[in-house]
C-alpha cells in the first residue's frame, strides 16, 4: 500500500467506526497493534523519514479542523497517526503537535494518547543506566549517583 492509500484509509468512515466504538484506551492500542493498515503505515514510516514528514504535515493539517464542543471528527486519524509516528520517530518530531492535540477537548482518544506519549518520556527520562557496582537513590526528582562508591554526582533531572 502507498502512503497516500494509507492515509486516505485512515480517515475514512469505514476506519473511524471501527475504532469509535471501542470502549477503552487499551482496547484501542491493541486494535492499533493488530490492524494492518496502521502496521503498514508503521512499515512505511520506519523504512521513509520522507513519509514520517508527510504524516507529520497531515497531522498539523487535521488538528484545526474542528468545531468547538464537538467531538473532533478526526480523532480517530489523529490518534493513529501519533500513535504510528510514535512508534519510529523521537518525540522531537511530535513535540509539535502533543501541545496543539492536548489543549483541545475535542479530542478524545487523541489526548489520551498523546498524554501517554508524555508519560513514556517523562519515564524515561527519569531513567538512568548503571552498572552492578553504582548505585542509585531518589529523594523526589533529585537523583543521587554514586559511580562505584568513590564520588557523588546530584542530577536533577526534568519532566
Amino acid at each position: 500500500m502507498r502512503l497516500a492509500q494509507i492515509i486516505e484509509h485512515t480517515e475514512s468512515l469505514e476506519f473511524d467506526v471501527r475504532f469509535s466504538v471501542l470502549s477503552g484506551f487499551r482496547t484501542v492500542l491493541s486494535g492499533f497493534e493488530i490492524d494492518e493498515t496502521v502496521q503498514a503505515l508503521i512499515t512505511l514510516l520506519h523504512d521513509n523519514p520522507d513519509n514520517q514528514l508527510a504524516v507529520l504535515e497531515r497531522l498539523k493539517a487535521l488538528i484545526p479542523d474542528y468545531q468547538k464542543d464537538y467531538m473532533h471528527p478526526h480523532d480517530i486519524p489523529v490518534c493513529a497517526y501519533l500513535y504510528a509516528l510514535n512508534q519510529v520517530s523521537s518525540l522531537g518530531a511530535l513535540e509539535v503537535v502533543i501541545p496543539a492535540i492536548i489543549s483541545k477537548e475535542e479530542f478524545f482518544w487523541s489526548r489520551k494518547m498523546a498524554i501517554k506519549i508524555l508519560e513514556n518520556l517523562n519515564s524515561i527520562t527519569k531513567t538512568l543506566t548503571v552498572n552492578s557496582q553504582d548505585t542509585v537513590s531518589n529523594d523526589k526528582d533529585d537523583y543521587h549517583f554514586v559511580a562505584n562508591s568513590s564520588s557523588t554526582h546530584n542530577i536533577k533531572l526534568s519532566a
